[in-house]
């Protein structure tokens, strides 16, 4: 592989010169360490649960426990099955035979065997009458995840790595992991990238690590976290004597995206008047960067803060308060950003569409923004300890992508002063 082509499947990394040399000029087998991790991984849950079942240790802890693994396990294999379909197979399918199709399909099947692993953990959690027999069926449910993902790894490795070291230049290969690093949320990806090379040997270790280094763009800050998540030093820590700085934070960060809203709205405008649509592919990518911006912040409202107002109101839900209100609206943009110009919408027409879900939307937020100012964040910032806050503010980062972070926060230090920004 990656040049001699005389092993039957890639290895990510071992502790020869060769196979080092060919991990630095092969980045994408980076993915097949992932694999190896995989294959460890299940391979250790299937030994312990089998242990326990031959055993006499099936506590509510140790249940538990695989309840935890699994569920990290199945979000793991989730962002690299979604990075390898919608990143790496699809690239690769630009240059030759269809690949993706056919991967996208055994991805999908592999939820089904997960369900059935978390079913049976349920019920062990009930504290079934006969915990053996569960245990036998839990132990064979895990025998045939591990049997069905390792068959399509292993395929994966003999049929599509050789195409992608074929058909890809070391560059591209990185930029491909790095849009599959991009795609992970923070939360599962500090966690992830240590996982990954847990299994490894010292030099193989040192050899990926050092490979991560180089594919991660040369900015200071992003080398740091990258290189504490690698040495599994990813957890927050959070200093400062401000009270109300976190709150402030989030009240900051409405004004760029009226702003930028109302600008979009403005160009738009423009654009119908005039009828002259050069511009249109630079407000298609802003609005769809705003989107997703305005997800994520859904999202965080919805999931973390609104919950923690509704504890300190003693249960007393604000009438106010209620999902996203442009949560559809936000829907029909994206739908309307992505396919209606490939679909052939004529220009004219795409943007008055435009111009009429941006008006809504812009009507919505405004009012959510303002809602949240006044009525939830001052609150918090009352109610709240400053550690909470922090956590509040740290978790609703964590839950985005980091490529999606990376622009946000470029996009938003562009939009304060100097003061601001330190």
């Amino acid at each position: 592989m990656g040049g001699d082509g005389q092993d039957s499947h890639p290895e990510c990394s071992s502790s020869s010169s060769e196979s080092r040399v060919r991990l630095a000029h092969s980045p994408i087998l980076l993915l097949v360490c992932f694999h190896k991790a995989m294959r460890a991984e299940l391979a250790d849950l299937r030994r312990v649960t089998t242990a326990a079942l031959d055993g006499a240790y099936k506590d509510r802890h140790f249940i538990l426990d695989l309840l935890r693994r699994f569920e990290f396990l199945k979000l793991a294999y989730k962002y690299h099955c979604s990075a390898e379909d919608e990143v790496v197979f699809l690239a690769l399918d630009g240059r030759t035979k269809n690949i993706a199709c056919t991967y996208s399909l055994e991805h999908r099947s592999i939820d089904g065997l997960f369900d059935s692993i978390f079913s049976r953990l349920d019920v062990l959690l009930e504290e079934s009458d006969d915990i053996a027999k569960e245990f036998q069926e839990l132990v064979f449910c895990i025998g045939t995840l591990e049997a069905f993902i390792c068959q399509h790894m292993l395929k994966e490795e003999e049929q599509v790595f050789p195409l992608l070291l074929q058909q890809f230049s070391p560059e591209e290969q990185a930029s491909l992991v790095w849009q599959f690093m991009c795609s992970v949320p923070l939360v599962l990806l500090e966690d992830l990238l240590p996982w990954t090379i847990s299994s490894l040997q010292h030099d193989e270790k040192e050899e990926v690590i050092h490979c991560i280094k180089q594919i991660v763009p040369d900015e200071k800050h992003l080398q740091e976290v990258v290189s504490s998540w690698l040495a599994n030093n990813g957890q927050a820590r959070h200093t400062g004597d401000d009270e109300s700085a976190d709150m402030k934070k989030l009240l900051k960060s409405h004004s760029p995206r009226r702003k930028d809203l109302e600008k979009v709205v403005g160009e738009l405008y423009q654009l119908r008047s005039s009828s002259n649509f050069l511009n249109i592919d630079s407000i298609v990518v802003q609005l769809k960067f705003l989107a997703d911006v305005l997800t994520f912040y859904s999202n965080a409202m919805e999931k973390l803060f609104h919950p923690v107002l509704n504890e300190l109101v003693n249960g007393c839900l604000y009438p106010s308060i209620e999902k996203f209100p442009n949560e559809s609206h936000i829907e029909s943009l994206q739908k309307l950003l992505y396919y209606s110009l490939e679909n052939g919408t004529p220009l004219g027409k795409f943007v008055e569409k435009l111009c009429r879900e941006i008006e809504s939307l812009v009507v919505g937020v405004s009012k959510h923004f303002a809602f949240h100012e006044t009525e939830v964040f001052p609150i918090i910032k009352k109610n709240c300890s400053h550690e909470m806050q922090q956590q509040l503010v740290y978790v609703s980062l964590h839950i985005m992508p980091l490529g999606l972070l990376k622009c946000v926060t470029t996009w938003f230090s562009a939009c304060l002063s100097e003061d601001e920004s330190r």
